[in-house]
């Protein structure tokens, strides 16, 4: 009788005064190994991992724990039930010793000693269904906290920890953003753009495991790949191939078919990088060069790629003081009258000195463009030709035309026909002297919006021309349509127009379409009298280009009209 504990107290209460004289005598006290208290195990043994959100260090101490309270429960309900057998077989004899018959209160006994054990069981099952659901929730939590709710996919986070495990060895990072997807987006609707990113997600995550690798979505379009191993550029060039293969699929999504690509750059440890951050930068870095290259390529780093990030960086930053400090000014290149070698107007041209450095106007306008600096550029711009324009109308009598340059992004800002109007207003020009020039390419998109800001840019009195005609994709019933007064014609065009048939045919079809739609037309980049010449024969309205000037400071085109005009 030494497994059992404080026998008497664990017998129901009504049982102890109804026991015979003899039965109280003296009996060893049985024991049993203490069974440990339960309310303990049932908190977080880790507190702490709550507080963090559940890290991989917590969910692996979490195992144990679900170990250590499914043992003391079922330990718990088998010590409860040997405990009363032993107790049952205590009692059994102590009665049958007793004088009399021991049967009814044996019974007695016997009944509530089986409720007992049913209770402790049901007890047992309970706190084991708690404690179950309790660590489900805990899983759920911690899966939440990992992985990307709407893909599945492991997030950030995860991303973050798995390369910090793979920093010991050899690993490769690739970073993707799918390209045109927010345009996508915008017509499927947001259920239909969820449903289309699932599918990437699932597709890229696939790909990747056949090549041992692992996919994480960071945040919005933008996914990382994991690859440890990857020691040979083979391998990882192989790896890249297959994702891309797999975004080249179509997707089919409400019986229609859409098509996408990727822009990935890629990273190697150790070779590019000393730690894990470096590695995410340079692949950062490969990213944004592979998107600058108009998407669905990939991008290895290099170092040249960070002189050209750490060039951007410092023309983005410096750009954004350079009108307060004076830094942009206007040059105005002019623009000859074919039928009577007259002066016809100017197109204001941006140019940037810094620092007694001058920086072409290809390397920061399309900066300014994706960084949205360019909305408060053009504005600058449109209020300097203005103001420019009005000085010349009033200096002199002929009728000049100042044209000026509209950027897309520029062009479909909502500020843009109210910005126009004020600065139209507030600089007091006549609008007949102001030429606004689009490209084809922001035509091609809203159509209907383009011409209904076309018409009412020429209610406000504002000329419009479209500059680098033949290079876009406008669609001639489109041409019939937009309220335009000119088509200029790019200089590729031009450059051969002496010697190649081919070009001499184009810019023919170019003059007698715009002219056939009441259009004046402009050539650009006329740099020799024999290419004047040519255009002059096929009946070319205007020309631009070094043969008549290059483009000069607002003092010295005044000269060139005061000459010229």
């Amino acid at each position: 009788m030494n497994d059992v504990t404080h026998a008497r107290g664990s017998l129901p209460p009504d049982a102890g005064p109804e026991a015979p004289a003899e039965a109280s005598a003296p009996v060893a006290p049985p024991v049993v190994p203490a069974v440990p208290p339960v309310a303990p195990v049932l908190a977080p043994a880790n507190a702490s991992h709550l507080g963090r959100k559940f890290s991989i260090e917590a969910r692996l101490f979490g195992r144990y724990d679900r170990a250590i309270v499914y043992a003391v429960l079922i330990g718990l309900v088998l010590s409860g039930a040997l405990l009363l057998f032993r107790l049952e077989m205590e009692a059994r004899e102590l009665l049958m010793s007793a004088d009399g018959d021991a049967s009814e209160r044996l019974a007695s006994i016997t009944r509530q000693f089986h409720v007992y054990i049913v209770g402790t069981f049901l007890t047992g099952l309970f706190m084991l269904h708690h404690v179950r659901a309790r660590f489900r929730l805990e899983a759920k939590l911690v899966h939440q906290a990992d992985h990307d709710p709407l893909t599945g996919l492991p997030n950030r986070r995860s991303f973050d920890a798995a390369i910090q495990a793979a920093r010991m060895g050899s690993y490769s990072v690739v970073l993707a953003s799918i390209d045109r997807f927010e345009r996508v987006a915008a017509e499927l609707g947001l259920a239909s753009a969820d449903r289309l990113m699932a599918m990437c997600a699932e597709r890229i995550a696939h790909a990747a495991l056949l090549h041992r690798g692992r996919a994480f979505r960071l945040d919005g379009v933008k996914l990382g790949m994991l690859f440890v191993g990857k020691s040979t550029h083979h391998d990882l060039t192989a790896a890249i191939f297959a994702v891309q293969a797999a975004m080249a699929e179509p997707f089919v999504l409400n019986r229609r078919e859409v098509f996408l690509s990727m822009s990935l750059g890629t990273a190697e440890a150790p070779t590019d990088a000393g730690g894990p951050g470096e590695l995410l930068r340079n692949a950062s870095t490969a990213l944004q060069a592979a998107q600058a290259y108009g998407g669905d390529t990939h991008v290895r780093y290099s170092p040249d790629l960070q002189s050209i990030r750490s060039e951007k960086l410092w023309m983005e930053a410096a750009l954004n003081r350079a009108i307060e400090r004076g830094e942009m000014t206007l040059h105005y290149q002019p623009q000859q009258r074919l039928r009577d070698g007259r002066l016809s107007g100017f197109e204001a041209l941006l140019r940037w000195q810094h620092d007694g450095r001058s920086i072409s106007p290809s390397d920061f306008i399309p900066l300014a463009e994706e960084s949205g600096q360019i909305i408060a550029l053009g504005d600058w711009v449109l209020r300097e030709a203005c103001t420019q324009a009005r000085i010349w109308g009033e200096r002199f009598r002929c009728p000049i035309v100042v044209a000026i340059n509209i950027s897309p992004r520029q062009f479909q800002h909502p500020g843009f026909l109210p910005g126009v109007r004020r600065i139209i207003d507030e600089t007091g020009v006549s609008p007949s002297n102001i030429e606004l020039e689009i490209t084809e390419g922001m035509m091609i998109e809203r159509a209907d919006k383009v011409i209904a800001l076309l018409n009412e840019l020429r209610a406000l009195g504002v000329r419009i021309a479209i500059d680098d005609f033949g290079t876009g994709y406008s669609s001639l019933s489109y041409l019939t349509r937009l309220p335009i007064d000119r088509l200029k014609i790019d200089r590729a065009f031009i450059q051969g127009i002496a010697h190649d048939p081919r070009n001499a045919s184009v810019v023919q079809a170019a003059i007698s379409l715009g002219h056939n739609l009441g259009l004046s037309v402009l050539a650009e980049g006329v740099e020799s009298c024999a290419q004047r010449e040519w255009l002059a024969a096929l009946n070319c309205d205007e020309i631009q280009g070094f043969v008549y000037g290059r483009p000069v400071p607002a003092a010295a085109a005044e000269n060139f009209l005061r000459n010229r005009c």
